[in-house]
């Protein structure tokens, strides 16, 4: 009756290394499974992205075209209205006139170049008192934290 006893004992042992076996068999498999939905999940985000990488590209090769478009007609526009206002303009006053009007024109022209030149000239100067004040606070720093060992 012993070995009997103890046979169901080892029975009942190998039921449940067995049942644990199954049951670790089945989470290795839902891992398994959720590592390879990880990895569709991954790839297909990247897809995603780099479908949406292409359709901005596309849509900003599109918007350059549009946007050379509108400047031509912008450019066209002004240089209709130009040509208009010439006509009228000799038409009312005549050539001499309008000599004088385009005379004007090149004066403002070279004054907002000097005005323009003015401005960066002092840009760049203040840039340069920014650097050596970030020079001069950077050394006056460095003599505060370590001294003049």
């Amino acid at each position: 009756m012993s070995e009997h006893l103890q046979l169901l004992a080892q029975a009942r042992s190998f039921s449940d290394a067995v049942g644990a076996g199954r049951e670790a068999g089945n989470e290795i498999g839902k891992t398994i499974e959720s590592i390879q939905k990880d990895g569709v999940d991954l790839a297909n985000a990247r897809a995603r992205e780099r479908l949406r990488q292409q359709r901005e590209a596309e849509l900003k090769a599109n918007l350059i075209v549009i946007k050379a478009i509108n400047e031509y007609q912008r450019l066209r526009y002004i240089s209709d209205a130009e040509a208009n206002a010439q006509k009228e303009f000799i038409k009312k006053y005549g050539s001499k006139e309008w000599a004088k009007v385009m005379d004007l024109k090149r004066k403002i022209e070279e004054q907002e170049k000097r005005v323009q030149k003015e401005y960066d000239e002092d840009l760049s100067k203040i840039r340069t008192v920014q650097i050596i004040c970030f020079v001069v606070a950077g050394w006056i720093a460095y003599y505060i934290v370590w001294g003049s060992k």
